[in-house]
Order: C-alpha cells, then sequence, then structure tokens
C-alpha cells in the first residue's frame, strides 16, 4: 500500500511520491495498492488522486502492476477515477465499498460497484474495509459480486484471519484473497496469496523476504521471519 506525501499546504509533494515509487521498487515489492485508506485516498480531491495515480503508473512503467483504488461514495466519482486510471495505463482498480450511507443494500451496493466495472472495464479488486465502509462483504455477498462482476479477481481483507479468509475461497474457487501479514505463514500455505500491509510499508523488505521464503518453502527461514513481523508489529504497538 502506498503512502501519499503531501506538502505544508495539502499539494501532493509529487518529488517524494516518486523518491517513494523508487524506493519500493528497490525492495523488490511485487505490486501497488494506490490510493487506499493507507494513501488517504478518501481524503484526497479527485484531481489529486488522478495526479497520483498518472505518477504512480509513470513512475512504475509496468515494472511491476499498479492497483489504483478508486473507491468513493458515488459511482460517478469512482468512473472518472477508473477512466484516468485505464488512460494512464493501470493494471487494475480497487474499489472499497461506498462508504458515508452505510445502510445500503446488497442489491445497491452490487448495482454501484457493476456501474464502475461497466464503464473502466480493468481488473477489480474489492477492499473489503467494513471499519471504513460501515458494513462487511461477507463470502456470499463477494459470490453474487463476482457473479455479477466477472472482472474481480480477488479481495483484500483489511481485518480477517485465516479462517476467515478460507470461507471466502470456498464460496468463490480460484479468487485471490489477501490478508493482514500477522496471517501470512501459514495463511499462503492454504491458498492466501500474500499481504497488502499498512505496517510493512516501513519495512517492506522484511514482507517481499518472508513471501519468497514461503514461496521456496523454506520453512525455517519463512518461520523467523515470521518471527520478526510479530516482532516489529509489537515494537510499533510500543510507540
Amino acid at each position: 500500500p502506498l503512502p501519499t506525501p503531501f506538502l505544508e499546504n495539502g499539494d501532493l509533494d509529487t518529488r517524494v511520491l516518486e523518491e517513494l515509487v523508487d524506493f519500493y521498487l528497490a525492495k523488490g515489492v511485487h505490486a501497488f495498492f494506490v490510493s487506499g485508506s493507507f494513501g488517504m485516498g478518501a481524503a484526497t480531491s479527485v484531481e489529486q488522486r488522478k495526479k497520483v495515480a498518472e505518477i504512480v503508473v509513470k513512475r512504475t512503467n509496468h515494472r511491476i502492476p499498479s492497483i489504483i483504488n478508486v473507491g468513493a461514495v458515488d459511482p460517478y466519482t469512482s468512473i472518472a477515477l477508473g477512466k484516468y486510471a485505464q488512460s494512464v495505463g493501470a493494471e487494475a482498480i480497487g474499489i472499497v465499498g461506498p462508504y458515508y450511507y452505510s445502510d445500503r443494500s446488497e442489491w445497491e451496493i452490487i448495482e454501484h460497484i457493476k456501474m464502475v466495472d461497466h464503464e473502466v472495464g480493468l481488473p477489480v479488486l474489492i477492499y473489503n474495509n467494513a471499519e471504513y465502509s460501515g458494513y462487511d462483504i461477507n463470502p456470499s455477498m463477494m459470490a453474487k459480486l463476482v457473479e455479477a462482476v466477472p472482472r474481480i479477481f480477488g479481495s483484500k481483507l483489511a481485518k480477517g484471519n485465516i479462517p476467515k479468509a478460507q470461507r471466502y475461497l470456498r464460496a468463490i474457487p480460484g479468487f485471490t484473497m489477501f490478508i493482514p501479514v500477522e496471517n501470512l505463514f501459514p495463511g499462503m500455505l492454504v491458498g492466501i496469496k500474500g499481504t497488502i500491509s499498512p505496517p510493512l510499508a516501513t519495512y517492506p523488505e522484511l514482507g517481499v523476504s518472508l513471501v519468497k521464503a514461503i514461496d521456496d518453502r523454506d520453512w525455517e527461514k519463512a518461520t523467523i521471519l515470521m518471527t520478526k513481523v510479530f516482532e516489529y508489529l509489537n515494537a510499533r504497538a510500543s510507540l
């Protein structure tokens, strides 16, 4: 998850944003999730969000995928952001369910995301963040979403554990699940694909090394690195 830097007056700090992209690329991250909660997407103007997407995609130059979060209260803002993301060459969009009006029906949420998909036409990652959107997209509803919008390829669980992620995998065969980093090992052994972790944004090489150890089936190294993740999370929490 890419942080968005600002100047003191609220303008984007474009120079630091480019430096951040270069930093993460050098650390070997596998993709960018842009303008999510950690990237202050909901607190950033539409024009600023477009500029962030443009800078990230251009600077990355398709060396890794860029997923641009276009979630908004209304579908029309998401459509405008999604079309712009497509025009600058983003590989996919992310959508956090429409927020603030958290009393929406299941049908309304599905129709909202269908509208965005119809106009944008990029692969879609659903950002399931019940704390911020006001509702959970449970496995049954996620399956309905995927049926209505086949370009949905996966979801990020902002909160959740391995058993919860497995319920989505059972409901939607072939689905891609990202979960909090504290569940990454042994989560990746039972079908979870990775993590989109704000804490590791300040220590990306730890997450990259952990995923590589799991992919290499180096269980001893993965155990050591997972222990370091817990130590790091605990140190952050005590600050």
